[in-house]
Parts: structure tokens; C-alpha cells; sequence
């Protein structure tokens, strides 16, 4: 999997292991996380309030489809997909300086029960990370389901 930097203000430094910090040292992925390093250094950029959101919500993400998303930091989100593609990503975590949210790409298709889905654009829905925090049943089935939809897109 090739990374991108998140922008050219990091340029292609070595970053250095520092007292529980994930560091870039030459390998792709962080040792201490096993995620790619580039969301370690787009969570570093964050208040920590917002950081301890996005953690819980990615969390959320991991332990609702175990071992089958890949997740990179793509549009300035922390964002998950399947099969690497990134075309058709299935779910993102967005932060602004006041709220959390979780994304769904094709939320428009997915059948949203609990009604915690928000947005009037074509295919987007959303949710406030305290939704999220609040049903994490719904959640989970809401993923499952971005999930399923998405497997049946990708080639055989």
C-alpha cells in the first residue's frame, strides 16, 4: 500500500519514537498501532478533545467490521474502505473545530432505522459523533450493512 503525506508542510522528514508516540522511522506502518503512520501524524495536528472523539469513533468503526477495512487519511478525514478501494469509500470520520461527525458514503442507500443519518445531498449522510456515541447497536448495523453494499461493487 503506497501512502501519501497528508500535505507538504511534513515534507518527508524521519520523525523520532518519543515517550509512547508512534514515530516514522522507515516503515509504512506504525509499530505501536500497526496503522499507517499518516493518521498518527493527522491526529497529532488535533485538540485533544476532538483527537479523543475521532479515537472512540474509529474504534467504534474497527470493532464493528473487524479486519475488513482499510483506513487512510483520504479528503482530510480519517477514511475506511474495502479492498482498497477508495472510490467507493465506505464510512469517514470528519472533525471541525466544534464537532466529530461520522460519514457515510452511500448513506442515502442504507436503511437507517433508528433515523440517525442527516444530510439532503445526493448519496452523503452524516452523523455528530455524540449520535454515534449514543447508538452503537444502530451503528454497527449501519457499517455492517456500507460494508455489505460495498463487497457487492468490488470485482470477483
Amino acid at each position: 500500500m503506497a501512502l501519501t503525506m497528508p500535505g507538504p508542510a511534513y515534507g518527508f522528514l524521519q520523525i523520532r519514537f518519543s515517550a509512547g508516540r508512534c514515530g516514522y522511522a522507515g516503515s509504512r506502518r506504525c509499530v505501536m498501532t500497526g496503522r499507517p503512520h499518516q493518521i498518527d501524524l493527522w491526529l497529532d495536528q488535533l485538540p485533544a478533545e476532538r483527537r479523543a472523539e475521532i479515537e472512540a469513533l474509529a474504534d467504534q468503526i474497527r470493532d464493528a467490521t473487524p479486519g475488513d477495512l482499510d483506513e487512510a487519511i483520504k479528503w482530510n478525514r480519517l477514511t475506511f474502505t474495502a479492498g482498497g478501494d477508495w472510490h467507493h469509500w465506505i464510512c469517514a470520520v470528519a472533525v471541525n473545530r466544534h464537532a466529530v461527525s461520522l460519514m457515510f458514503h452511500k448513506g442515502v442507500l442504507l436503511d437507517d432505522r433508528e433515523r440517525l443519518l442527516e444530510g439532503g445531498g445526493q448519496y452523503l449522510r452524516s452523523m455528530p459523533f455524540t449520535q454515534a456515541r449514543e447508538h452503537p447497536a444502530a451503528v454497527a448495523a449501519l457499517l455492517r450493512q456500507a460494508l455489505d453494499r460495498q463487497k457487492d461493487m468490488l470485482p470477483r
